[in-house]
């Protein structure tokens, strides 16, 4: 994305309709994106899936981005845009960043619980072998 196309989300009602015009493409991206990888024999479902799916999901997400500046203009008078689209940046960083680190976290979370079973395990086996050896 270019400096220009971000630094323009700064500027009130540049911002809302920048995202007014990107719902469109938005909608016809998400369905197009969906319908490149759903494999369906049927090309009418896939296609129709495609659009309920994959556009209505995209829809909805550019729809909501575009009603949240409005409002915030609206309210506001402009003074929140910033504050919005700053908010839009550091969330869109965020979630691209959790994506890449949320299969390490669990890839970790399940050698500790591994780890802990076996330790676990051992434990017992220890205990119940002391147990038949003092009888």
């Amino acid at each position: 994305m270019d400096i220009e196309l971000i630094t323009a989300y700064y500027i009130p009602f540049i911002d809302n309709m920048m995202d007014t015009l990107s719902v469109s493409p938005a909608t016809i991206a998400g369905t197009l994106l969906l319908t490149s990888v759903l494999s369906v024999d049927s090309e009418f479902i896939r296609w129709i899936t495609g659009a309920a799916a994959g556009g209505v999901a995209a829809l909805t997400v550019e729809s909501g981005s575009a009603v949240t500046r409005l409002l915030s203009t609206k309210m506001t008078a402009g003074t929140a845009t910033p504050l919005v689209a700053t908010a839009e940046n550091v969330t869109a960083v965020g979630s691209s960043l959790l994506s890449l680190l949320i299969p390490f976290v669990v890839a970790a979370a399940f050698l500790l619980l591994i780890i802990f079973i076996i330790s676990r395990l051992r434990k017992m086996r220890k205990k119940r072998r002391n147990h038949l050896m003092s009888t």
